[in-house]
């Protein structure tokens, strides 16, 4: 990573997951950039990683919340077919009782 910022000079919103020391992993987004002196030599780096975890848990949540709607569409469908031949046996067997 670092590597990168050298030859680009910059680096922005990359998606990094921090190992800490006691195992937990935390996502963050890095950026940094490289700061040269007026002869273009580097002086410095400034980076910083800003944690996403809550952002990345509200998309997940969203993905969850899009999958049960798309999945209520499907279920809703599957009953107005159901309903729609329910309703026409039972015309059938009304029309075939008066028949009779």
């Amino acid at each position: 990573m670092y590597q990168e910022v050298f030859n680009k000079g910059f680096v922005r919103n990359h998606l990094l997951a921090i190992e800490h020391r006691s195992g937990n992993v935390t996502d963050v987004l890095y950026n940094a950039s490289v700061n040269k002196n007026e002869a273009g030599d580097v002086v410095g780096v400034f980076a910083a990683a800003r944690d996403v975890t809550e952002r990345k848990l509200a998309e997940e949540e969203l993905k969850h919340r899009d999958h049960l709607e798309e999945l209520v569409k499907e279920r809703t469908a599957e009953l107005v077919v159901a309903k729609d031949r329910a309703e026409c046996i039972e015309i059938d067997q009304e029309r075939a009782a008066d028949h009779r």
